[in-house]
């Protein structure tokens, strides 16, 4: 039995979740074997064996999502203690391999090259952030346990927010599995919302510590504490950061600074074709609103810390771009691709790879009006 396959976990979820033939006792006849507490410990040292074979391997992850059901099953059924206790630590180490394997995924698809091999390794962080937080979808006694281990609202958000910001542009393998695995986690998410809202605001430690592992700038400000808005808006929190609004949403893991998604540009300037020429092959820094903006009248820097420069901002018809692996590299490698204080460095028009970014560039300043400023207010 190959559990990497695709029709495998199809397979193994339809088992595991079929309800089967009544009998007398609490549980159908097909699970009365899980209440069995030496079956208990038998699956769960099996499962730990197949875990320690697979954890270095983040291809692998379709054999770990079958290996989270069938313990979270266990552990619903059980009756024992000590099943109980195995199969909550077996958790923790599960959701510990899968989210060592989702960083590394996000270091490859942020140093890749190619946009297929980009958007593929996208692609996999999201399946296997699902499957993070598919070791979160226990019965309800069990939420408050869950939510007390170390890491665990921190991982959960994370790898909720990666799955908000990938979710749509998702290449599967199985894309009907990949449907019912986004579903089963938006009613998770329903369902602890209650205890992660309560857990979040007696200690927003893991809150914080998420929000920064995706925007570096995120610094709440000292006296300012998450706060719930009030019905019907009461999934949102809301915080300040500087001299900056971030609301984050508990139910969908959408993070706004000052109303803006955080991860992308808006649409004026997404949907713009000089600023972001079609072909062109460059990566566009994950980009969210500034706290300079007020001071220097610039509205965005990167999300993430770069090498030589960690802030790449936006005036009002000004876009920085870069090759991704760039940010290893002098401003001087990628300076024919900025436009700074209506200037434009003459010596690599003369390469024919830059022809029509400079193209491009001269017809900016032929535009009568700059691109629409953001108002930050709306």
């Amino acid at each position: 039995m190959d559990f990497t396959r695709a029709e495998m976990q199809c397979l193994i979820f339809q088992t595991i979740q079929q309800v089967g033939s009544p009998s007398q006792d609490v549980e159908r006849t097909s699970h009365a074997v899980l209440v069995d507490k030496h079956f208990g410990h038998a699956m769960l040292e099996q499962l730990e064996i197949s875990l320690q074979r697979v954890s270095e391997n983040w291809e692998s992850w379709r054999a770990s999502a079958s290996f989270s059901l069938l313990a979270r099953r266990t552990l619903s059924l059980s009756q024992s203690p000590e099943v109980r206790a195995r199969a909550l630590d077996y958790v923790v180490e599960l959701r510990s391999v899968c989210f060592k394997w989702l960083g590394r995924l996000k270091n490859r698809a942020a140093a890749s090259t190619d946009d297929k091999q980009r958007s593929e390794l996208h692609s996999r962080a999201t399946e296997i952030a699902l499957l993070c937080t598919s070791t979160y979808d226990v019965e309800d006694v069990d939420f408050d346990i869950i939510l007390r281990q170390d890491s665990a609202i921190s991982v959960l958000i994370q790898s909720s927010i990666i799955i908000q910001e990938n979710h749509d542009s998702v290449q599967s393998e199985h894309q009907a599995l990949y449907e019912s695995l986004l579903q089963s986690h938006r009613a998770m998410m329903y369902r602890v919302f209650e205890s992660l809202s309560t857990f979040v605001l007696k200690d927003s430690t893991g809150l914080c510590d998420a929000i920064t592992a995706n925007w570096a700038s995120f610094h709440p400000t000292a006296a300012s504490d998450w706060c719930l808005l009030e019905q019907p808006h009461h999934h949102w929190l809301a915080i300040n950061s500087n001299t900056l609004l971030v609301h984050f949403n508990l139910l969908t893991a959408e993070l706004l600074v000052n109303g803006l998604p955080l991860a992308r540009l808006s649409s004026e300037f997404m949907q713009h074709e000089i600023i972001v020429p079609r072909g062109i092959g460059l990566f566009i820094v994950l980009v969210v609103v500034s706290p300079s903006y007020l001071r220097e009248t610039k509205e965005f820097s990167s999300s993430r810390d770069l090498s030589f420069h960690n802030s790449f901002m936006v005036a009002s018809h000004q876009i920085t771009c870069l090759h991704p692996r760039d940010h290893l590299l002098p401003s001087s490698k990628y300076r024919h691709y900025v436009r700074v204080n209506d200037s434009w460095d003459e010596e690599d028009e003369e390469d024919e790879e830059d022809e029509d970014v400079a193209e491009r560039y001269k017809a900016m300043m032929k535009m009568q009006e700059p691109l629409p400023r953001i108002d930050l207010n709306h």
